[in-house]
């Protein structure tokens, strides 16, 4: 189609329909490969945050379990008895608990070797206080301290069943509290029996922290009500948490270095006198279900795993030397 200008008298000819469906075309390939491109960057950027996240998420939750390890076992001093047995789900109890069925590291619940429930154990470090005199065990097995509620913790005053670690560094003992007279500031401890030793006043006296560590409903819960069987929000540290695994390393030949590795159900009564550190091992995964085209291959605990979704997976490992540590 062709027309004269009105003022030049040029002809103006415009586009025919071949040219118009060539040029839309075009368009429609310059525009779906942007998209293409667009979406690439999209999915690629939600892979990116998904497992930032998942390794912010890693560091904060090793910090704090790093924190927790740190004070266990502590128990001031060692006791002098080097004996220790062990219970049928692998805890260790050593010869210092005199009366009070504690492990002095973290004990998996768990045999089979599937998801763990921790149990950890240790003389506090902030609920302390001193023996205001000497004790006499003869006499009875009442214990004065200066100061009751300095043994209070998280708010809780001690009472009856509480468990209690008396030591000086020389040696440690550690009791089941039986009663507490808040008018005369003492406490009597459940010692029948036992081999309990004396100590001069000045001795510190420390609460016994008990917090279990355990998974419930893909969420890392710690608490302190050790039958608990699943937690509050305010108890969960960490979500999308798949799997929880406790290794113990071995000092084999009491050289102060960790030979080995090894889950606790693998342990003998005679490993775990040697036991120098505990790695906590953590399964997390993103909260974005659809992070991968199709499920991930991942490493835990050596082993590689098929994902059973598209979701990020990332393994968290927490080492921690045992305060308490001692070559035999």
């Amino acid at each position: 189609m062709t027309r004269r200008g009105r003022s030049c008298n040029i002809p103006v000819r415009g586009f025919s329909l071949t040219e118009v469906m060539i040029a839309l075309s075009l368009g429609m390939v310059v525009l779906l490969a942007a998209l293409q491109i667009y979406g690439s960057s999209q999915k690629g950027s939600r892979t990116l945050v998904a497992q930032a996240l998942l390794s912010s998420e890693g560091r904060a939750v090793a910090a704090l379990l790093n924190n927790e390890l740190s004070k266990i076992p502590n128990w001031g001093c060692w006791s002098d008895d080097n004996d220790a047995t062990t219970t049928s789900d692998g805890l260790v109890i050593h010869a210092l608990f005199n009366g009070a069925v504690l492990s002095p590291l973290l004990g998996a619940a768990d045999v089979s070797g599937m998801s763990d429930s921790l149990i950890m154990n240790g003389a506090s470090l902030e609920a302390q206080t001193v023996l205001a005199s000497d004790t006499d065990f003869t006499a009875g097995y009442d214990i004065e301290v200066s100061s009751l509620t300095a043994l209070d913790l998280e708010g809780e005053a001690i009472g009856a069943s509480d468990v209690i670690a008396i030591h000086n560094c020389i040696r440690s003992d550690v009791v089941t509290v039986a009663s507490v007279d808040e008018t005369t500031s003492s406490i009597t401890v459940d010692c029948g029996g036992c081999s309990f030793r004396d100590y001069s006043a000045g001795a510190t006296v420390s609460r016994v922290e008990r917090i279990k560590l355990f998974v419930h409903d893909d969420n890392l819960c710690m608490v302190r009500d050790l039958s608990a069987s699943d937690c509050s929000a305010n108890d969960v540290l960490l979500g999308n948490v798949v799997n929880l695994q406790a290794l113990y390393g071995i000092d084999s030949d009491s050289d102060a270095d960790v030979d080995r590795y090894a889950l606790g159900k693998h342990l003998t009564t005679n490993d775990w006198k040697k036991i120098q550190t505990v790695d906590i091992q953590l399964l997390i995964r993103s909260s974005e279900t659809a992070v991968f085209d199709s499920p991930q291959t991942y490493l835990y605990q050596g082993d590689s795993v098929v994902a059973g979704d598209k979701r990020a997976y990332k393994s968290v490992s927490v080492t921690a030397n045992l305060r308490n540590y001692k070559v035999y």
